[in-house]
């Protein structure tokens, strides 16, 4: 599978965990997150079916691998299809806010395994999500994802993985009389405009920090210079995408009404 069709599959599937399974899944109330990992863990398994998941509470990245602090770093959920991998961090908010240091942890914790592993882990695709039912995410923490391309998965917004293809299906409505007055190519563009966002806001971990043009030492590479303001625009794009998307849906005329 084409590694973007696969992410825009695992953030829809990680959305409609969220919104759709987990307000009506039972209960544990003896686990601290009352079963909300326990229940993502079957959903992720039966709905794409990876080669390999890592374990319960697991501690070295699914393959035996130690961090480059030595300390012991817990991964949520870890799984990998051939070359490629998504870790995630699973908050089960209860409509409580997450902070940043929650996503800088989760940030730091793969990046101790990455920099330890270099050698073993820049052979694989590395997707990162954040996973939460908090009531509220502010912007500024969109954007720390957004630079760092950390995927994030919330109640707010659409995934920004998952926008090209329900775009794609927008724009079937339209060519189809769907979507009164709004042109094919109006949302040809906002398919174009969310690839754009899958590419800067998304990034594998391997293109954010790889080695440098002489191969003798690790770098970050940014996709724009230092100070620009890009995340933050980023994060504006993204809502009035999905804005206009939420627009697009009650305007949707079926065949037969």
């Amino acid at each position: 599978m084409d590694p973007f069709q696969r992410d825009a599959q695992i953030a829809w599937e990680s959305l409609c965990f969220l919104r759709r399974i987990w307000p009506h899944a039972p209960r544990y109330t003896e686990e601290r997150d009352q079963g909300f990992e326990r229940t993502f863990r079957e959903h992720f398994w039966q709905r794409l079916r990876p080669d390999l998941v890592s374990s319960v509470h697991d501690l070295s990245f699914a393959a035996s691998l130690s961090t480059l602090s030595g300390l012991a770093h817990e991964l949520d959920l870890l799984a990998r299809w051939e070359n490629q991998e998504w870790v995630f961090e699973l908050k089960n908010g209860g409509g409580s806010d997450i902070n940043k240091e929650m996503l800088m942890v989760f940030h730091e914790k793969i990046l101790d395994f990455y920099l330890a592993n270099y050698g073993f882990l820049f052979g694989f695709r590395i997707m990162r999500g954040f996973l939460t039912g908090a009531g509220y995410i502010d912007n500024n923490l969109r954007a720390y994802c957004a630079t760092w391309g950390i995927v994030l998965i919330d109640n707010e917004l659409l995934p920004i993985p998952a926008l090209p293809a329900l775009l794609k299906e927008k724009k079937k409505w339209a060519g189809s009389g769907q979507l009164p007055g709004v042109e094919e190519d109006e949302v040809q563009e906002a398919e174009e405009e969310a690839q754009e966002l899958v590419e800067h806001a998304c990034r594998p971990l391997g293109e954010i920090i790889a080695l440098s043009d002489l191969r003798d030492q690790l770098t970050i590479h940014l996709d724009r210079m230092p100070g620009d303001i890009r995340a933050a625009e980023l994060v504006e794009r993204h809502r009035a995408l999905c804005e206009q998307m939420k627009k697009w849906d009650a305007l949707r005329v079926r065949g037969g009404e």
